[in-house]
């Protein structure tokens, strides 16, 4: 579903919304890009951690008519940054949203043998209703 080969080893890890407003927690399925890996088969493997989040949020009429998560593809890079963020079905307002809040996001990358590598990721990104007044919480 996000870009992940045969061969990939994939991870998930749930990422709790609590402490930014509530929520569903988010999976994210993770795998390591390129020489990192096959290199050091049995090296210890930190997953990527975030250390700031954003919930996302739409009006609550557009919510009760689309249950269900977007799903965003993407990279997390060497220094944490999200890279290269889509919709891995369909770029509808939901998705707009989901990366929209993304882009705010900042990650501890993965780590093999202690040294920062790239990875692949799919996040399954749940929505709360944005605020009556119209802003974005």
């Amino acid at each position: 579903m996000g870009g992940f080969a045969r061969a990939d080893t994939v991870y998930t890890i749930y990422i709790p919304m609590i402490e930014v407003g509530g929520g569903a927690d988010w999976p994210m399925q993770y795998a390591l890009m390129g020489p990192a890996q096959n290199s050091l088969p049995n090296a210890l493997l930190t997953p990527p951690v975030v250390l700031k989040k954003r919930p996302a949020t739409l009006a609550a009429t557009y919510l009760k008519a689309n249950l269900g998560p977007a799903f965003i593809t993407g990279m997390i890079d060497e220094s944490g940054k999200l890279k290269d963020l889509r919709a891995v079905r369909i770029m509808d307002a939901k998705a707009q949203a989901a990366i929209r809040s993304l882009e705010q996001w900042e990650f501890q990358p993965a780590q093999l043998a202690g040294k920062p590598v790239p990875s692949k990721i799919l996040i399954g990104v749940s929505f709360m209703p944005a605020q009556e007044d119209g802003t974005q919480q």
